[in-house]
């Protein structure tokens, strides 16, 4: 939303040029960026929640994390955690409160293809750009 609050000025000065609007001062446009912000914010808000959507519900992730270590490099690991406990009189450690010295949690694995997500991509794209077209329109009549 705060992208969209910033290119506001720069979206009504682009509708200006392309209706030929050329010598316009800079109280006129921001006049105009006044009067056109909320609608360009709602397009740009609709669009890219239109496409965000569509991303994420196209695309299967798994989450697998991975052991960065061995079994018996961890079990030696683990035996001499539990000896520096006892003597130090701390209660023991379990393999489940250490995970993250074990585990490699970064891991992801993409189970859709890169053409399907692609292709929905675009037909989100078509979708998103038909339906925010006539905000469009009116905001090239709201600036002009």
């Amino acid at each position: 939303m705060v992208g969209s609050l910033v290119k506001t000025p720069f979206e009504v000065r682009k509708q200006l040029i392309q209706m030929y609007n050329h010598n316009v001062s800079i109280r006129d446009i921001s006049y105009l960026t006044r009067v056109t912000c909320f609608p360009l914010i709602c397009r740009d808000v609709l669009f890219r929640q239109m496409m965000l959507g569509v991303y994420y519900l196209t695309t299967s992730i798994e989450h697998k994390p991975l052991l960065k270590y061995s079994v018996p490099q961890i079990t030696d690991f683990m035996k001499q955690r539990r000896a520096m406990t006892a003597m130090q009189g701390l209660p023991q450690e379990s393999v489940h409160d250490l995970s993250y010295v074990f585990y490699e949690f970064h891991n992801y694995e993409i189970k859709t293809k890169i053409t399907t997500r692609l292709t929905f991509l675009i037909l989100a794209n078509l979708l998103a750009t038909v339906l925010t077209n006539p905000i469009d329109v009116c905001v090239s009549k709201m600036a002009t």
